[in-house]
């Protein structure tokens, strides 16, 4: 280009340049005449010759506000002069470069902004979901720019409208390839953090449903996969931190099932376990016995109570098994098998003492001696799970959690009532008569000497025999019972008597 060209290209855009800005300054003139419909006429004729002149979008963005003070006085021009306004500043965001326009009309933005949030809390109050996040979106492009696909998610929830967060994360996974990496996408963000927005915004169960709907899809896909993995974790260690424990080993369980072969996840699952049993017993024990009220022995409890469900999650462990041992004989809640049989000696010792010299019952009257009661190995089982079924999860009374009473724990049993034909006869073995006595308040946590059992057997079997109400001593004092089974763990206690027939050939 010859030099006489280029000074008449200079002369063309410095006469071009002073007639934008003429028209620029008319703009403004009949925007604080308050010309508001002239000025948006002529923004646009200006706009036709010139889509780049950004001083016309933010005249058109100012006056479509000014609108949107009293909405339904312009509604001949506009349905919504927020819209409008909103969408001539994501003009102005599209093609302001260096932000340079927008760091000039910080105030004036902040103001916009500001109305145009509270008119947000407006829509959500109503309910109206689908008009929260359109303006949400253009909110966004008007201040951000134009949204990714996790973007528009974030804008759903935003919103409070979950199903649709739902949907817009289903969309990444249901479009891409099973053999996507990151530098095949043009959003990869979306494809490895997805799920974890999910969990980030507490939506465990759909998450955990859209892993499961897509984990086969991308079996071979290393990259999804550990992004899948590790919003596994994600949720596992968030629902740690939460109060009720119940979540926590609920989704621990369901990540099992996608990466139950996973040595990093279960050993991870087996370090959250840990922690767990040993936060709520160091919890009990640093506090001095003196100071210590009914509500410390709930950490102690709940130590005993996560033992037995990481064993559920992590039947095969046995870390977790050691250290649930190493509690039961820290704090005696147990007979250790070592003194089983003097246990098992004092109890009967004690219940067939009342029974030989006879006892006035409240409920009864005076009964008579009675015949002593034999040992049942399998009542003192089915006792002593109970009782600890009842200790860890801290409550009283004959049904369990499963929703069994002693009747229906008893038919899990041989004791249901057993046949066996042999050559020469019928053989038979059952329980057919049965009572339960349950207790609470003794405990051998201080007490380590076996001469001891059988005065704190006794304290507990007197609290039954002295009770006036619940039929407890009449049940000891059945004059048909034959057997009984003893056990208990922590402060509570299950004595089982029953009548059992054994019919042998």
């Amino acid at each position: 280009m010859s030099s006489t060209s280029k000074i008449f290209l200079f002369v063309l855009i410095f006469i071009f340049s002073l007639t934008a800005n003429a028209q620029v300054e008319d703009l403004y003139k009949l925007y604080r005449q308050h010309e508001y419909e002239k000025c948006l006429k002529k923004s646009q004729v200006i706009l036709e010759k010139d889509q780049d002149l950004l001083e016309a979008y933010w005249v058109n963005a100012l006056v479509y506000f000014e609108m949107a003070q009293k909405p339904d006085k312009w509604i001949s021009i506009t349905n919504d002069p927020l819209d409008d306004c909103l969408k001539n500043l994501g003009k102005i965001k599209s093609k302001d470069s260096d932000a340079s326009f927008y760091k000039e009309r910080e105030d004036t933005l902040q103001f916009i902004k500001e109305f145009a949030n509270d008119q947000i809390a407006i829509l959500k109050e109503k309910g109206l979901k689908t008009s929260t996040a359109k303006l949400y979106k253009l909110i966004f492009k008007a201040f951000q720019g134009e949204e990714d696909a996790l973007q528009l998610a974030h804008i759903y929830i935003l919103s409070e409208d979950y199903m649709q967060c739902i949907v817009q994360i289903d969309k990444i996974y249901s479009t891409a390839p099973p053999d996507v990496v990151p530098s095949s996408t043009a959003d990869p963000k979306a494809l490895n953090e997805g799920i974890k927005f999910m969990i980030e915004n507490f939506m465990f169960k759909d998450a955990f449903k859209m892993i499961e709907k897509y984990k086969d899809k991308f079996s071979q896909n290393t990259y999804i996969n550990n992004a899948f993995k590790n919003a596994v974790l994600l949720a596992v260690d968030t629902l740690f931190t939460n109060k009720d424990k119940a979540l926590f080993f609920e989704y621990s369980e369901r990540g099992k099932s996608f990466y139950g072969d996973d040595l990093v996840y279960i050993k991870h699952l087996e370090n959250l376990c840990i922690k767990l049993i040993k936060q709520s017993e160091t919890a009990f024990f640093e506090k001095k016995k003196e100071e210590r009220t009914w509500r410390d022995t709930l950490n102690l409890r709940d130590a005993f109570k996560y033992a037995d469900m990481a064993q559920l999650l992590l039947p095969n462990n046995t870390n977790i098994k050691t250290i649930e041992k190493n509690l039961i004989e820290k704090y005696n809640c147990q007979i250790p098998d070592a003194l089983q049989l003097e246990f098992k000696k004092a109890a009967l010792d004690v219940i067939n003492k009342y029974r030989y010299e006879g006892y006035y019952c409240d409920s009864i009257g005076q009964v008579p001696s009675l015949d002593s009661v034999v040992w049942n190995n399998t009542l003192a089982y089915l006792a002593s799970i109970h009782a600890k079924d009842m200790f860890a999860y801290n409550y009283t009374g004959s049904v369990n959690r499963r929703g069994l009473d002693l009747k229906g724990r008893i038919d899990e049993t041989e004791l249901k009532g057993t046949k066996a034909q042999t050559f020469g006869a019928l053989n038979f073995v059952g329980a057919l008569k049965f009572g339960e006595n349950i207790g609470y308040g003794v405990t051998f946590i201080s007490i380590n000497n076996p001469q001891e059992y059988k005065k704190t057997i006794d304290k507990m079997v007197s609290n039954w025999m002295i009770a006036t109400r619940g039929g407890s001593c009449e049940r000891i004092m059945e004059f048909d019972y034959t057997d009984c089974g003893l056990g208990f763990f922590g402060d509570r206690w299950v004595l089982i008597m029953a009548y059992v027939l054994n019919i042998k050939d």
